[in-house]
């Protein structure tokens, strides 16, 4: 799923590490995962950091305390170091539509976080940005299983159950419950109007360029196949994930 992520996100304008399919010398095969920044010349920070600072009472293990308050407090707060660059807040609006879109329940406060480029480089100027979406393994369906796929496909009561059901990782307050997919971006357009015109932009792109995609990755002659049920099921769940982002628009 790292490789559908990261050529989905390519398809419709998030970034996410570059990843590939690669046979290591046993003939074992693996997704080969770009790093995201230089550590010789930049900074990184954990969500999980970021926000401990914030809330002391922050869980690393069950992040039950993650939630969304937290969350805008800290990135406003960090902002505060570069002002001039892109609103990280707006950065992490788009990664959330990106969790929506692939049905990921697991952008915990490990799984994101800030780069500080130019940070270890000295007489460079200091700029911020947002970690790209990586780590989505959890994501597409990725537990259903390859020969139980026909059930699922085409059961339209089975996938409005899924696409209804599936939450971010982050809360509504600490301790609370957390936000569903949607839930969440409805959330964030209607306190940031100008959020609806950047959701269009990344729902603008065309399932048949997805299916095109999912369908490329079945020529992989390799040991765990990308089977042709599995690129259609997975058409299945962003193309619904999608319509109902898109309900937000309207």
């Amino acid at each position: 799923m790292e490789i559908v992520a990261y050529r989905l996100g390519h398809i419709c304008g998030i970034p996410v590490p570059p990843a590939f399919v690669s046979i290591d010398s046993d003939g074992i095969c693996r997704a080969l995962i770009e790093w995201f920044y230089d550590e010789e010349k930049d900074n990184y920070i954990n969500g999980f950091t970021l926000l401990s600072h914030r809330d002391r009472a922050l869980d690393k293990k069950y992040g039950r305390r993650h939630c969304y308050p937290l969350l805008k407090d800290g990135l406003n707060i960090i902002q505060r170091l570069s002002p001039k660059d892109g609103p990280l807040l707006q950065k992490a609006f788009r990664l959330f539509v990106f969790d929506a879109l692939i049905a990921n329940t697991d952008r915990h406060h490990e799984n994101w976080g800030i780069i500080l480029k130019g940070a270890r480089s000295k007489g460079q100027e200091l700029i911020l940005d947002l970690s790209p979406a990586f780590d989505n393994g959890t994501s597409l369906g990725y537990n259903f299983i390859d020969n139980k796929l026909s059930n699922y496909i085409g059961n339209k009561t089975w996938l409005d159950k899924y696409v209804e059901k599936g939450t971010h990782h982050l809360r509504k307050e600490a301790e609370g419950d957390k936000y569903k997919h949607v839930e969440l971006i409805v959330e964030m357009t209607e306190t940031n109007l100008e959020y609806k015109d950047l959701l269009s932009q990344i729902l603008s792109f065309n399932m048949d360029d997805v299916k095109e995609m999912l369908h490329e990755l079945i020529k992989f002659d390799i040991s765990v196949p990308f089977i042709e049920k599995r690129a259609d099921f997975t058409a299945m769940i962003i193309g619904a994930k999608k319509k109902a982002l898109s309900r937000i628009l309207d």
